[in-house]
């Protein structure tokens, strides 16, 4: 076999016709170099371009290259003057003629065409977009929107629907289009895009903040829960708290939601939550159907296995002698039926020495006011019984359920010992 070597010492490069060559193959090869190192320079710098002056550098660098005449395009539609928008309709009408079928700089250019009044070339751009990507969202949402400005319901919410079954981020849009298009209709609204489960959650929400709550729950409660959608847990989660906002405790209880685990001590209508404090007890607890320690540092508030009614834990008060600040109690709200009579049950023990008085109280979860308070605690060594009947005024169907301290000044306010609570009942008379 011949060696390279060898092959080498053949070719005679003091030859004026290789040296030519050669010479020829090297501007060549620099040629292409160059002009394939400012393709690469201006596309890629394309991507940020921010300013005039860089767009028009990247098109005369690369003028063959669609992504500098978008990129120049995007520039100056964003400066909004009127001689602007005009260069960026003819780049994004360049680009689109070198990359006739990147769908991308269709709707690019529908959209331009439609800023300046031109909507039958937007149609057109719109239409040749949809031919190149008849399944994506994001021409169906955009074509979707044309065809709703120009009159076209029928077919423009075919799209949208199109839209928003491909793609749930187009949901609360849908929902805020469907309901600008339709007068404030709130029937004809829902009708215009049902049965999108994604639309169906953004709908009701969207009821909801505008006040409508009889109309998102009606919509909300027909919805199969979605325990794994986050977009679904957040609707949730959002349309309970409006109504508690609301004062609608009911309603805000009774909310289908993702399935859970249910029990003895699950909240519901006329019923307290972990009436034996067998769950933890958490400060500043965000559930109102929950246990909530009101803030602050005394007295001290905590679940314990010392003492019990029954099961595992009790809760324990403790009160320190020399402490007479401002006193944080424990509450807890309950959904309850307007005008219903209820006695509530507190199995209690206590070894508190004091003058002032401790209550249980019950008071509107609308405005506070109180509706009933229990007669004042007494030591006992024994389990002792505390109850507070009351009734239910007939505009409220929610009430606050909480250990107060009497009213009292400096030193009269004054206690030291425990007390435990334990095994609450709330029975309707």
């Amino acid at each position: 076999m011949t060696s390279p070597r060898i092959i080498l010492k053949a070719i005679r490069f003091k030859s004026l016709p290789v040296r030519l060559v050669c010479i020829l193959f090297a501007v060549v090869v620099t040629y292409f170099s160059v002009k394939v190192f400012l393709w690469c320079f201006a596309s890629s710098a394309s991507i940020n371009a921010s300013v005039k002056e860089v767009g028009d550098l990247l098109v005369s660098i690369s003028p063959a290259d669609p992504q500098t005449h978008f990129a120049r395009a995007a520039v100056y539609e964003k400066t909004f003057e009127t001689d602007d928008l005009q260069i960026a309709l003819r780049e994004y009408e360049t680009a689109a003629a070198l990359a006739p079928n990147n769908y991308l700089l269709w709707l690019s250019l529908g959209s331009t065409y439609g800023r300046v009044g031109d909507n039958a070339r937007a149609e057109a751009a719109f239409r040749r977009a949809k031919e190149l990507a008849p399944n994506y969202s994001q021409v169906n949402w955009a074509l979707g929107n044309f065809l709703l400005r120009e009159g076209n319901d029928d077919e423009g919410y075919a799209e949208l629907r199109k839209a928003v079954s491909g793609d749930s981020k187009y949901a609360a849009s849908a929902a805020s289009t469907a309901l600008q298009f339709s007068d404030g209709d709130l029937d004809l609204a829902h009708s215009r895009l049902a049965g999108i489960p994604s639309f169906e959650v953004a709908f009701s929400v969207l009821l909801a903040d505008q006040k409508e709550l009889n109309k998102a729950l009606e919509i909300w409660n027909k919805i199969e829960p979605q325990a794994k959608d986050d977009k679904y847990l957040d609707a949730y989660s959002r349309l309970r708290s409006l109504l508690i906002d609301q004062k609608r405790f009911t309603d805000a209880i009774t909310l289908i939601g993702p399935a859970k685990e249910t029990g003895p001590d699950e909240a519901a209508v006329g019923k307290i939550s972990n009436p034996g404090f067998e769950g933890k007890i958490v400060a500043e607890n965000p559930n109102i159907f929950d246990w909530r320690v009101f803030k602050g540092t005394y007295p001290q508030v905590a679940v314990t296995d010392a003492q019990k009614h029954s099961g595992n834990y009790s809760l324990i008060v403790v009160l320190s002698g020399s402490e007479f600040r401002e006193f944080r109690g424990v509450s807890q709200t309950v959904a309850v039926r307007p005008g219903a009579a209820y006695q509530l049950k507190i199995n209690y023990r206590s070894d508190v020495n004091s003058k002032v008085q401790f209550f249980w109280e019950v008071a509107s979860a609308k405005d506070g006011k109180r509706i009933s308070i229990s007669a004042p605690l007494q030591p006992s060594l024994q389990w002792a019984i505390s109850t507070v009947d009351f009734q239910v005024p007939g505009d409220i169907d929610g009430v606050d359920i909480r250990f107060l301290r009497g009213e009292c000044i400096a030193a009269a306010c004054s206690a030291s010992g425990s007390f435990w609570f334990d095994d609450l009942e709330l029975i309707q008379k």
